[in-house]
């Protein structure tokens, strides 16, 4: 197996920790290995590690600016972000991130991949998302990929890992 093809499936091999239970066929199946799951179907594994980036993406632009958000009440574009490292700026698929960060939570959305986001009409789904999220997982709300973080200060159990 080639070097690169391994380490996504040891990326996808996450995803039953860090994908909600909106994003259809999250975890490996519990019958077989990760490396059984890849030779089955190489695709799905793809798209899992895909997945997992978006969350690891996203996880690692909120601990760089939970403290300090650039735009707190703005909704923006993660390329905004230059205090973040370029490749943590953009989801699994290599596109921006959309976010918005209140003064309890900020909130990442993806497009999973189909298309550049259009940051200023999405302020209502930003708000919808972080209103229902239960944890840090990612989760699809409609057509969009989504991970809500609390940020410290916030007496909910709800915090990103």
């Amino acid at each position: 197996m080639p070097v690169g093809t391994a380490g996504e499936v040891l990326v996808a091999a996450m995803s039953g920790q860090v994908l909600g239970p909106s994003i259809a066929g999250n975890a490996p199946n519990e019958q077989g290995t990760v490396l059984d799951e890849y030779r089955k179907n190489p695709a799905l594994t793809h798209q899992r590690y895909l997945l997992v980036m978006t969350w690891t993406h996203s996880s690692h632009m909120f601990k760089a600016i939970e403290n300090n958000p650039p735009s707190e009440g703005i909704m923006a574009s993660s390329a905004s972000l230059t205090n973040v490292p370029a490749e943590d700026r953009v989801d699994g698929w290599g596109t921006p991130y959309c976010f918005l960060a209140d003064s309890r939570r900020v909130t990442f959305l993806s497009s999973g991949g189909k298309e550049m986001l259009k940051c200023e009409s999405l302020r209502r789904a930003a708000e919808q998302a972080a209103s229902t999220a239960t944890d840090s997982r990612l989760n699809k709300e409609g057509d969009l990929l989504v991970a809500v973080y609390e940020r410290a200060g916030d007496d909910s159990t709800t915090r990103a890992k």
